[in-house]
């Protein structure tokens, strides 16, 4: 924002471009200055706040916490902040694929399928290549074969 604010739109939109080289100089007593690179973003991640943690971002998401924790190489129990975290796996649509297709073998509502993917307009009207964010919930997850991936337990 303050960018933008002081700079005017098109040095923002400037930014925007991938490779971009990013230089913030702070005119406070302390000087400081920040560099970085533009790249594009991945879907279905969100950079983990200091106050965030697996747990937090999985109860956002309507996830649990072991789910987000698989999505993540590595140790993902010790991030560090402004790190990128996988929050849900990402789907690419395929040919004759639809958005009710998809809920249903996810076992996914439409609210959930909402929430994380909020730029996605219309879920009946999905564009082949669309990249959406599923969280499966593995109760009501369908197989290829349209058998249940887990048992339901009794």
């Amino acid at each position: 924002y303050a960018v933008g604010h002081m700079a005017g739109m098109g040095v923002v939109n400037g930014l925007k471009a991938q490779g971009a080289n990013v230089v913030i100089m702070s005119n406070s007593p302390d000087n400081y200055m920040m560099m970085a690179n533009m790249s594009q973003a991945l879907p279905c991640r969100q950079l983990i706040s200091a106050h965030d943690s697996l747990f937090t971002m999985a109860r956002a998401r309507q996830s649990d916490w072991l789910t987000v924790w698989s999505l993540n190489e590595g140790q993902p129990d010790s991030r560090m902040t402004l790190e990128p975290r996988y929050y849900a796996h990402p789907f690419v649509v395929q040919t004759g694929e639809t958005g009710q297709g998809i809920m249903e073998r996810f076992g996914m509502s439409e609210k959930e399928l909402y929430n994380n993917n909020p730029a996605v307009g219309d879920i009946g009207a999905l564009s082949l290549g669309t990249v959406l964010c599923v969280v499966p919930n593995w109760l009501k997850t369908i197989g290829g074969n349209g058998q249940k991936i887990c048992a339901a337990p009794n």
